[in-house]
């Protein structure tokens, strides 16, 4: 307790101060250096100021603490410099994720229908005003919009609560050209978080394998026609 008497009987003004964060960890950086300044002119004893730092988190950081400096110079009233160094730390939160949970349809190759996609928000945040855009790198596989066919879709979620499901309903064609195999269709996700603070997109792929293309065959034919006379003719056909 006398300790503290002490430290608040001695304060100063303090002039000219820059505050330099930096962390020791790679995976957090300040500004576009590593590390950032901030500068304040004159700071009374006793005063508290709040710093902005703009801050980068590694996109394969862990949800850990990571350890951050300040470094505080200054120059008193009697015009001393010092240097005085804080420690704290860091703990990002987790990324916002979405996770592709399955696909249903019956669009056969060479038609178009109507496929239910899923999509969970796995958190941990609800997204606001959120939007998924799908599209197709490969022209046998494109979206039937009311103007014509494209290469991506877009459809608006609204809010979305974490650990919930949403069922997208996207109309798609199969090109006559397209083969029976698995073709990768990207899913891209935006929104704005609980701050109305824009989130930065995510981006998923998932496959897409059309149904076969419908075909008969011929099983069978009879008749009892003769020349000059006319007869039942019977057809079997087998939808292959």
């Amino acid at each position: 307790a006398d300790d503290e008497t002490d430290d608040e009987e001695t304060a100063d003004v303090a002039e000219d101060v820059v505050i330099t964060a930096a962390s020791s960890d790679q995976d957090v950086s300040f500004g576009s250096g590593g590390q950032s300044d901030r500068a304040v002119q004159e700071w009374g004893a006793g005063e508290t100021k709040s710093l902005v730092y703009q801050a980068t988190v590694a996109g394969g950081a862990a949800t850990e603490q990571y350890p951050v400096s300040l470094t505080v110079e200054f120059t008193d009233s009697d015009g001393t410099e010092g240097t005085d160094t804080l420690q704290t730390v860091l703990e990002p939160r987790p990324r916002q994720q979405f996770a592709f949970r399955g696909i249903e349809h019956s669009i056969p190759v060479g038609d178009n229908g109507i496929a239910e996609i899923s999509v969970e928000n796995t958190g941990p945040q609800a997204v606001e005003n959120a939007s998924v855009t799908i599209s197709s790198p490969d022209p046998a596989i494109t979206f039937s919009e009311s103007d014509g066919q494209a290469t991506s879709t877009a459809i608006f979620v609204g809010n979305w609560a974490a650990g919930t499901n949403k069922t997208l309903s996207v109309r798609l064609a199969v090109g006559s050209a397209a083969v029976r195999r698995n073709y990768t269709l990207d899913l891209t996700v935006e929104g704005r978080d609980e701050t109305d603070r824009e989130l930065n997109e995510r981006s998923r792929q998932f496959g897409f394998t059309p149904e076969p293309r419908q075909r008969y065959a011929i099983e069978a034919v009879r008749h009892d026609l003769i020349v000059g006379d006319n007869s039942p003719v019977t057809v079997e056909l087998r939808n292959r």
